[in-house]
């Protein structure tokens, strides 16, 4: 531009100084000046200096939309990844039923639940071999039903065994490690309570998306704690988290269903040893209606409910109420073990009568 202003020749300078004047206002205002041809380069440039925060916030735009996209993609392939475990697992379990002989290979041999489970085990160490994280997840599903049969000490190994494969490589909210944290928390509850304490307490910290399979870790989690707490006579504590088993339990596993009745019933328990008997009370009086909503339960668990619901009857001064109950359940209750905790209130109730 000051060459344009100070070449020899007329006819190349500025015709004006008007003209001199507006290409420094153009240079001063970045826009393309007319003393020269400007490239298309130069052009953008200026147009970014001149418009800088629409440039910056197009610049952010176009970086989150990439960043979406590419996060888009990355769950996608995790779902598709999670599709592709479910359907292996589904078919592993489909296996598991359809093929399972009996362990002797002998025709018209009973094939016993144990047997069934053994052999899964076995397949799911064969078959994901070099899938930990679906490896893991099978085996803590096993561990708990190995848990359920009675098998305590094979069920520890198994979910330890999930636990040592699943923590190294997913999230530490990971719904399957956290379950099989919480399981193998109960099995120790009988063995080492601090370390089941400490898993508890980890599942229940760590499980914290709001989804039913963290609900579901949770509500385990929270029952755990109320027996550990309810056994070293932490009542306050035992209470809090009764509580929540039951929220968490009606929120996840729904609130018909046997887990959160004997949530409340858990409860009730729990309540009446807190001496807190008008919400031992409430929780029983729940736990009776859901099961019986259930329809068919097993005969153990009716006895236990109804021992309670006694209880806590004679708790509250409802005597005859608490009388009829008893002499029913004694009457309908095999000899042995579970005629003895009834044994004291029945003659309390029967020598007050």
């Amino acid at each position: 531009m000051l060459l344009k202003a100070l070449r020899k020749a007329p006819a190349e300078r500025y015709a004006s100084a008007e003209r001199f004047g507006e290409d420094l206002r153009r240079l001063l205002a970045d826009e393309p000046i007319l003393a020269r041809r400007v490239p298309a380069w130069r052009r953008v440039l200026l147009l970014v200096r001149r418009h800088r925060m629409a440039a910056v916030l197009g610049g952010a735009a176009a970086a989150l939309l990439m960043l979406t996209a590419g996060l888009a993609w990355q769950g996608r392939q995790a779902t598709l990844a999670q599709e592709l475990r479910a359907n292996a697992v589904r078919g592993f379990l489909f296996q598991m039923m359809s093929d399972v002989e009996p362990v002797d290979g002998a025709t018209g041999a009973e094939v016993t639940g144990r047997q069934i489970v053994a052999a899964a085990v076995d397949r799911a160490r064969q078959e994901f071999g070099r899938e930990p994280v679906t490896r893991g997840e099978i085996l803590g599903e096993l561990g708990r039903i190995q848990l359920r049969l009675g098998q305590d000490d094979v069920a520890a190994g198994l979910l330890r065994e999930a636990v040592a494969l699943l923590e190294p490589r997913v999230a530490d909210g990971h719904a399957g490690l956290n379950i099989a944290r919480v399981w193998l928390a109960q099995i120790l509850m009988r063995r080492d309570r601090a370390a089941a304490q400490a898993l508890a307490e980890q599942s229940l910290a760590a499980c914290s998306a709001p989804d039913v399979a963290c609900g579901k870790a949770r509500t385990h989690a929270h029952s755990t704690l109320r027996n550990l707490h309810a056994a070293a006579g932490r009542t306050d504590a035992a209470l809090s988290h009764g509580r929540l088993a039951v929220t968490e339990s009606a929120a996840s596993f729904g609130e018909a269903d046997a887990n959160t009745a004997a949530a409340w019933q858990f409860l009730a328990v729990v309540a009446r040893n807190a001496a807190r008997h008008e919400e031992a009370s409430d929780a029983i009086t729940r736990a009776a209606a859901l099961s019986g909503e259930r329809g068919h339960i097993r005969a153990a668990e009716r006895i236990t409910l109804e021992r309670t619901q006694a209880l806590i009857a004679i708790d509250l001064g409802h005597y005859r109420a608490a009388r009829q109950q008893l002499e029913s359940l004694v009457a309908r209750t095999p000899e042995g073990i579970e005629r003895q905790p009834m044994a004291p209130a029945v003659g309390r109730l029967l020598r007050s009568g």
